[in-house]
């Protein structure tokens, strides 16, 4: 609905309040956020036209919305040029907006530049805080070695931060993408030690890489886990692991996920979470788990 938006833009005068940048920016920020696919390609055309005609002054918000527009349609180097036009109008360049720039430099596989912007940066007094450490660590975890990783987050301690859920994720993701299951798991084990609190992709993908390995022992620890705090992973990684299962003739197990499943979250399971429990419901006819097995591998 952006006319709507704009049009409630220019008539917030004649509403009685004043029109300042708080408006202007909630509604550039909503663009970026809106689920049409070109809504962010829009943003630095009405930057400057709304900034001109309704003569609204950007803030240091405003230009973080436009930097961030650049990067959700893939145009880094044009943002560059939004950080020049800060200098030149003397608005604060926030450690956000860097951040922004070094998260799309990575994205396009120009990891130099997001490395010099890094340590500009630095040199100009913004001091990178955890998502900017996130940032560089979700790439190292995706390039490089779990080593590397585990570098960085000496370097946040280092700097008298503390590593967090989305910092350990990229630990354990690193692992599993090396083969390393043991180490990943180890991660896992003592997160909460290290003050990390497991969320819906530290179960998703454990949950998933744990089972392609066929460790399904490790798979339903991770899946009993998730069920406990109310964070059940996605469809695709709960039915590998109870394929898994059932095709390993832990059958008993494999009702346990379903049957937990639908004791925690009655309301929820339907659709294709509904087909899963069907199968475990089989054995009404006294059917016994070897028939359960092969109807399932059949199916």
């Amino acid at each position: 609905m952006l006319q709507h938006a704009l049009r409630t833009l220019d008539e917030i005068s004649s509403l009685g309040a004043p029109r300042t940048a708080l408006s202007f920016n909630g509604l550039l920020s909503a663009l970026n956020h809106s689920l049409l696919p070109f809504s962010p390609r829009r943003v630095p055309e009405l930057f400057s036209d709304l900034s001109r005609r309704l003569s609204i002054v950007p803030d240091k918000v405003s230009y973080g919305i436009l930097v961030k527009s650049h990067r959700l349609a893939g145009n880094a180097r044009k943002a560059l040029g939004v950080l020049k036009e800060m200098e030149e109008r003397k608005i604060e360049i926030t450690t956000v907006i860097y951040t922004t720039l070094v998260d799309s430099f990575y994205k396009e596989g120009r990891p130099e530049e997001a490395e010099r912007l890094w340590k500009e940066m630095e040199k100009k007094g913004c001091k990178p805080d955890l998502p900017a450490y996130n940032v560089r660590i979700m790439h190292r975890a995706l390039k490089g070695e779990p080593q590397d990783v585990l570098d960085s987050i000496r370097e946040i301690e280092a700097a008298g931060l503390k590593p967090d859920t989305i910092t350990y994720n990229y630990l354990i993701s690193c692992y599993r993408s090396h083969g390393r299951f043991q180490e990943a798991k180890k991660v896992y084990k003592e997160l909460e030690e290290k003050g990390g609190v497991p969320n819906a992709a530290t179960f998703r993908n454990l949950l998933a890489s744990l089972c392609k390995n066929e460790d399904f022992d490790g798979a339903l620890e991770v899946f009993t886990d998730s069920v406990k705090q109310s964070k059940v992973p996605d469809l695709g990684s709960v039915k590998l692991l109870f394929e898994g299962l059932m095709k390993n003739s832990k059958v008993r197990a494999a009702k346990m996920v379903i049957s937990g499943l639908k004791k925690k979250f009655p309301e929820d399971l339907s659709g294709d979470w509904k087909k899963l429990e069907k199968v475990v419901g089989v054995n009404v006819d006294g059917e016994g788990p070897e028939q359960i097995v092969a109807a399932w591998i059949q199916k």
